[in-house]
């Protein structure tokens, strides 16, 4: 089986309607996402393969603040994951 690598989405508004696409991807040598990609206008999702995290930027709209974890479970159930990580 495959090795899962880290992804991180952005859930973000800054276009006018709510975008959520990933970002980030794992090299497969150093399974590694760097802290930096998350910026405060936004919110992100973290899979880490046993973990959905989300994370809320202090500048993120209301609408990305309210969708955050809707997006995670959707992600979620779109991969065929346990909505309970």
């Amino acid at each position: 089986a495959k090795a899962f690598r880290k992804q991180l989405f952005k859930l973000s508004d800054r276009s006018g309607s709510l975008k959520f696409s990933r970002v980030a991807r794992a090299s497969r040598t150093e399974n590694r996402i760097n802290q930096n990609r998350l910026k405060s206008d936004d919110t992100f999702v973290l899979d880490d393969g046993f973990t959905c995290w989300v994370w809320i930027g202090s500048g993120a709209s209301a609408a990305e603040r309210g969708l955050g974890v809707s997006y995670a479970m959707k992600y979620l159930k779109d991969k065929n994951r346990p909505a309970f990580l």
